[in-house]
């Protein structure tokens, strides 16, 4: 394991991590990631590695975006044939495009994330590995148009093209989500809209509300996304950090 950490480690453009667990309790027996997945949180990796035992890691995503591919990966499991288990056990794969928040240097950045489940021969999860390498505008835009299935952001309705994403940042950053949800015509949200004039304000100036505030079927479903995540953000705000003023927690 110390070799494979060393070698990502010498790959300062990827992001590395992976969780070994007990398949008989799914929890965590051995985490390993790369200085440079730290380094998007802004943190150093023995500072990370510490956080995330004690479930206080940030994460390099809005609340909003992890939303959605939280989303978008319950729709696919949904309709997934399940794999027969193997004798051998054997692995999941997945491939998505989505923005990612960096904190050093402060910004974002669309990239590639490929992710593996290691499953053993009863269908339980022994480990999970995910890489992230970072891409221009065009490539996310190229993958929008191949397989909008693994665009989560995309899929959801957010049509926002890679360059508006990564100009948005700091403003989607900005807005809370329950905010958003209360400003989204589409959602029948069961509190006021939002009160104060810097509320609107921040609203307004979201590309989430561009993205989301439109009609039509993906709008349409966007407006579904914001409107559930209003609901968890207002039942248990802890669980989404900072509302969509910065990256959340895991």
């Amino acid at each position: 394991l110390e070799c494979l950490e060393d070698l990502w480690d010498r790959e300062p453009g990827q992001c590395f991590a992976e969780w070994t667990f007990d398949p008989a309790t799914q929890q965590r027996t051995h985490v390993m990631l790369n200085s440079c997945s730290a380094g998007m949180v802004g943190v150093h990796k023995e500072e990370l590695l510490a956080r995330l035992a004690a479930h206080e890691a940030p994460m390099a995503f809005l609340p909003l975006d992890w939303f959605c591919v939280l989303l978008n990966q319950t729709f696919y499991l949904s309709v997934a044939t399940p794999a027969s288990p193997s004798p051998r056990g054997g692995f999941l794969t997945e491939l998505m495009y989505i923005r990612m928040a960096r904190r050093w240097p402060p910004g974002a950045c669309v990239a590639r994330l490929e992710g593996v489940k290691g499953l053993n021969a009863r269908g339980e999860v022994t480990h999970v590995r995910f890489l992230s390498t970072p891409i221009t505008p065009a490539e996310y835009d190229d993958a929008c148009r191949r397989c909008p299935e693994a665009c989560p952001m995309y899929y959801m309705g957010d049509l926002r093209t890679g360059e508006e994403l990564v100009c948005d940042f700091a403003a989607d950053s900005a807005a809370t989500i329950v905010e958003l949800a209360a400003a989204t015509a589409w959602s029948s949200c069961p509190w006021p809209r939002p009160g104060s004039k810097a509320a609107a304000q921040r609203v307004a100036a979201s590309g989430y509300s561009r993205a989301f505030g439109g009609r039509g079927l993906l709008q349409g479903i966007a407006a579904t996304v914001l409107y559930l995540a209003g609901r968890v953000a207002a039942v248990a705000p802890s669980r989404l950090d900072n509302c969509g003023r910065g990256p959340a927690s895991s």
